[in-house]
């Protein structure tokens, strides 16, 4: 299953707001790993919004909807939108096919590729 991300963008009115959403939002992390808090994201196309933007990790695109909808980020995101206009979205990760496996893949999907029609199923040394 692929990880889920909440990707926030913040544009911060009130500072203090913030140092309470915070700490509220602290209690309420659990299982969240926060992958990245930055102030100063370096904008490679387009208009970015706010003053900060925030990467979040789940174990699942379910794990964080139900982290967002729960009660206790629920009192905390009250703070947020109080302190700050913000963008979030959740979005899944993807399933990479890691070590041999993929590599084992890969080599199939070659030797399928450029094997004779004729051929198929024969190789010299193998019984398949």
């Amino acid at each position: 299953m692929p990880k889920g991300y909440v990707i926030l963008t913040e544009q911060i009115n009130d500072p203090d707001g913030m140092k309470a959403y915070g700490r509220a939002a602290g209690a309420a992390m659990g299982n969240v790993k926060i992958l990245a808090v930055d102030t100063r994201p370096e904008l490679l196309e387009g208009q970015w919004h706010g003053h900060q933007t925030v990467v979040l990790e789940f174990d699942s695109v379910d794990d964080a909807r139900a982290w967002y909808d729960s009660d206790a980020y629920r009192k905390a995101r009250e703070l947020r939108q109080a302190a700050a206009d913000t963008n979030a979205v959740i979005v899944a990760g993807t399933v990479m096919m890691g070590g041999m496996l993929g590599a084992g893949a890969a080599a199939a999907a070659t030797v399928r590729d450029h094997t004779p029609a004729g051929r198929v199923g024969m190789v010299q040394g193998l019984r398949m």
